[in-house]
């Protein structure tokens, strides 16, 4: 029997959801898009895309969000890099919209 692996979500994945979440609507308000019309460009159904607008980001990834930032249009990067001054332990998550 395999078992999948569950690594606990850092808190502050959260907050980048609703970051991005954000970011996606306020796209759709500039651009003056129908949920619909969004939908199809991000090729997900009306009713998810409903979802992420209203803030109930709950089953929704970070990878997935990006992916419909994207398909909207938009550059997405993502940076890796050393920790700064070589401390030990976790490093961190940030979210950046220009």
């Amino acid at each position: 029997m395999a078992t999948k692996l569950r690594l606990a979500k850092p808190p502050e994945v959260d907050l980048k959801k609703e970051l991005l979440a954000r970011e996606i609507g306020r796209i759709l308000r500039d651009r003056q898009m129908t949920q619909t019309e969004a939908s199809y460009l991000i090729r997900e159904q009306p009713s998810q895309l409903s979802l992420i607008t209203n803030g109930r980001l709950r089953g929704f990834s970070l990878d997935r969000l990006v992916k419909y930032l994207a398909r909207l249009g938009c550059d997405v990067e993502v940076r890796i890099a050393p920790r700064k001054g070589g401390r030990a332990g976790a490093g961190k998550v940030s979210v950046q919209v220009r």
